[in-house]
């Protein structure tokens, strides 16, 4: 594919395809020509065709470049959830002052705005976005059905990306009438772990359900040790409510090395769903007896003891996850995979591409990403098989690159856009856009 191909993407784009089509374009553009396709697609903003001028939208927000601010904040209205969005990736105090603005207005597209004013960390917003904590349904977007629609879930997701500046108004938000807000806020907390809210959310965990999970969630974010009386007394409840699961999890995030016998008497226990978490939980402690624990973990619960040595890790968890993964059955290689790539250990890539080789059924999806995942050493490993001439191998490889979001795996698709297959130059380019959006960059 040429490189100079900008004025066929924008013939592409003008041709208004449906958006998976559209969705490729606009990925060719980002790779292939880069910001010289701002101006152009600056003047498509007004293009009579909605779709095109959505298109131009999105498209500048990805190339990142703020020369597109003011034309996209001027047309706001005009682009539906994908103004707000595109405001978002482009970034900077100018498009702040934007989505404030809309956030304001009676009008507009408040959900992605309140999403990119969380995304921005702006703390210009966290008033305006208290303030919405009690708010439920988003009026005429309630049935879009476009994840939580709920103003006042995403006002608090947002000011938990915001983070410890939102920390005294999330406080304040703990002692509402509301129980909804008080969930909210705590939730938000989680994200924040901001120690002065603690007392608080000590005394929430005799509040409402939600609130009391929401706040357990908080307190074992922060490490929080006082909790541990109430959590314990939780797990005496009713398995048909959320306290024991929650207790469980929490106690584990917690950490506290005293909790073994009580976490590992409830993996042995009869409750499968609540010995499955336990079994989990016992990651989040560092200790001895936890490592020998999962260490001799019976079948039944194998894979949950394997996420948990990734959790906890133990150096001694290496030589023992790399031994099983050589006699394990497909299901527990992709979950030895998925771990070995979790402790960033290089000497696991011989084990894995061996393993990989015997598979039957392949499992080249499941391991080779784990292998990318594992450093530049994965990464040539990998690439060096963006040569092959097996069409499911090279797909794999493609896959496993791009999942990396490593930078360094850019050298091995950028050949991909000559290849004689359009197909696998379309897959290349939406590699390497995914890669250098994750960087927040773009081609050529």
């Amino acid at each position: 594919m040429n490189d100079d191909s900008l004025p066929r993407l924008l013939e592409q784009l003008r041709e208004a395809k449906p958006d998976y089509a559209g969705s490729l374009v606009r990925e060719a553009i980002v790779v292939l020509v880069g910001k010289r396709a701002v101006e152009p697609l600056i003047h498509l903003l007004d293009d009579t065709n909605e779709t095109v001028a959505t298109d131009a939208c999105v498209t500048l927000g990805l190339l990142r470049d703020r020369r597109a601010v003011a034309p996209i904040a001027a047309r706001l209205d005009r682009f539906g959830w994908n103004g707000p969005n595109a405001l978002g990736n482009l970034g900077g105090s100018h498009a702040s002052d934007a989505l404030l603005r809309y956030l304001d207005a009676k009008s507009g597209w408040k959900i992605p705005t309140i999403r990119m004013l969380g995304f921005l960390r702006e703390r210009r917003a966290i008033p305006a976005l208290i303030k919405l904590l009690p708010v439920d349904h988003a009026h005429m977007f309630a049935t879009e059905g476009i994840g939580k629609l709920d103003l006042g879930d995403n006002a608090a997701v947002s000011l938990g990306k915001i983070g410890k500046p939102a920390g005294d108004a999330l406080v304040g938000a703990l002692t509402h009438s509301d129980a909804f807000v008080r969930e909210r806020a705590a939730t938000a907390l989680v994200e924040v772990k901001y120690s002065k809210a603690a007392p608080l959310l000590l005394k929430q965990l005799d509040d409402d359900t939600l609130p009391a999970v929401a706040a357990a969630d908080a307190l074992a974010a922060l490490k929080e040790k006082r909790a541990i009386p109430v959590l314990l007394r939780w797990l005496e409840r009713s398995r048909t409510t959320p306290f024991p699961k929650a207790a469980v999890g929490c106690l584990g995030a917690i950490g506290d090395p005293r909790l073994f016998s009580v976490l590992a008497n409830i993996a042995d226990g009869p409750d499968r769903e609540l010995a499955s978490t336990a079994t989990y939980a016992l990651g989040g402690l560092r200790c001895d007896e936890s490592f020998r624990y999962l260490e001799k973990c019976p079948r039944d619960r194998v894979l949950q003891a394997y996420y948990a040595l990734g959790a906890q890790k133990d150096p001694r968890a290496f030589a023992l996850l790399t031994e099983r993964l050589k006699f394990s059955d497909n299901e527990e290689a992709m979950v030895l995979a998925v771990v070995l790539q979790k402790l960033g250990d290089p000497r696991a890539i011989p084990v894995l591409m061996k393993r990989s080789a015997v598979s039957r059924p392949p499992l080249d999806m499941d391991i080779f990403p784990a292998v990318a995942g594992l450093g530049k050493e994965g990464i040539k490993m990998i690439g060096a098989l963006a040569n092959s001439k097996d069409e499911s191998c090279l797909s794999d490889a493609i896959f496993a690159l791009e999942v990396s979001r490593s930078l360094e795996a850019l050298r091995y698709l950028r050949p991909l856009l000559k290849h004689r297959d359009s197909d696998v130059v379309k897959t290349a380019i939406s590699a390497m856009f995914e890669i250098l959006t994750a960087h927040r960059k773009t081609g050529p």
